[in-house]
């Protein structure tokens, strides 16, 4: 479960960079749930346990398909021009 949880938290940081760099798309974030699924869903399973993991990814996949542009930090990117106090323009 934990191991779930870490692998989770990871998705979340690299598909938040990929939309950083590349944009939000259609069917954002459903290869990784998939992933999700095949590697920790025993679909002959309805443990206490079994049913908590499925919780977690589909809680997972419910951040991805309401995931947009202003969960995103749009922070000045490196080596972007900025504006000073003064207003004189300064490299980052």
């Amino acid at each position: 479960m934990i191991k779930l949880e870490t692998k989770i938290k990871g998705l979340k940081l690299v598909l938040t960079e990929k939309a950083r760099n590349k944009g939000i798309y259609e069917n954002f974030g459903q290869k990784e749930v998939r992933k999700l699924e095949e590697t920790f869903i025993n679909i002959s399973s309805y443990t206490d346990e079994m049913n908590e993991i499925r919780n977690l990814i589909q809680n997972f996949n419910e951040w991805c398909m309401n995931f947009n542009d202003k969960q995103l930090n749009w922070g000045i990117k490196k080596n972007e021009c900025s504006r000073n106090d003064d207003g004189f323009r300064i490299r980052i």
